[in-house]
C-alpha cells in the first residue's frame, strides 16, 4: 500500500512539474497570467493518465526488478536511466518531436527522484514534511504565478 501512495505523490508531483516547463516554455502566444496557468491546466489534464498509468506501471517494474542488484548505487542508476528512457520512448511511440522526447524523460526522470525521495525520507522524523512539501508545491507555483504576472 505505502508503494502505491509514494507511486501516486511521484505521479503527481512530476505532471505538475512538466505542466509547468511545458507552459513557461510554450505560452508565448496565451499571454501571461491566466493565460500560462490555462496552458499548465491543459497540460496537466493530457499528461496526467500517461504519468499515472504508463509512468506508475514502469516504475513498479524497475523497482522490483531493480532489488535484486546487491550494489544499491548501480541500482538507482539503472532503474533512474530505466525511468528516463522509457519517458523518452513513450514520446518517440507516439511520433512527438525531439523537444517532447527530453520533456517526457525529464518528466519521467523527476518521478524517479521524487519517488526516491519519498523512499530515503520514509518513516524519518521529516517523512510527514516531505509529502506535504511534495503535494504544496504545485499549488504555491500557482499562486506565484498568479500574484507576479
Amino acid at each position: 500500500m505505502r508503494m502505491f501512495a509514494r507511486k501516486m505523490i511521484s505521479a503527481y508531483g512530476a505532471t505538475a512539474a512538466m505542466a509547468f516547463f511545458m507552459a513557461y516554455t510554450m505560452s508565448d502566444g496565451y499571454g501571461a497570467g491566466s493565460g500560462l496557468l490555462a496552458v499548465v491546466g491543459i497540460t496537466a489534464l493530457t499528461a496526467s493518465p500517461v504519468v499515472f498509468l504508463y509512468g506508475s506501471v514502469i516504475s513498479v517494474f524497475f523497482e522490483l526488478a531493480t532489488k535484486r542488484i546487491p550494489n544499491r548505487p548501480v541500482g538507482l542508476v539503472i532503474s533512474g536511466l530505466g525511468h528516463a528512457g522509457f519517458g523518452a520512448l513513450f514520446a518517440s511511440a507516439v511520433n512527438l518531436t525531439p523537444f517532447f522526447n527530453l520533456a517526457f524523460a525529464a518528466t519521467a526522470l523527476a518521478y524517479f527522484l521524487i519517488d526516491l525521495l519519498q523512499q530515503l525520507t520514509e518513516g524519518g522524523p521529516h517523512w510527514g514534511k516531505v509529502i506535504a512539501a511534495l503535494l504544496a508545491w504545485p499549488i504555491a507555483a500557482a499562486a506565484v504565478v498568479i500574484l507576479t504576472y
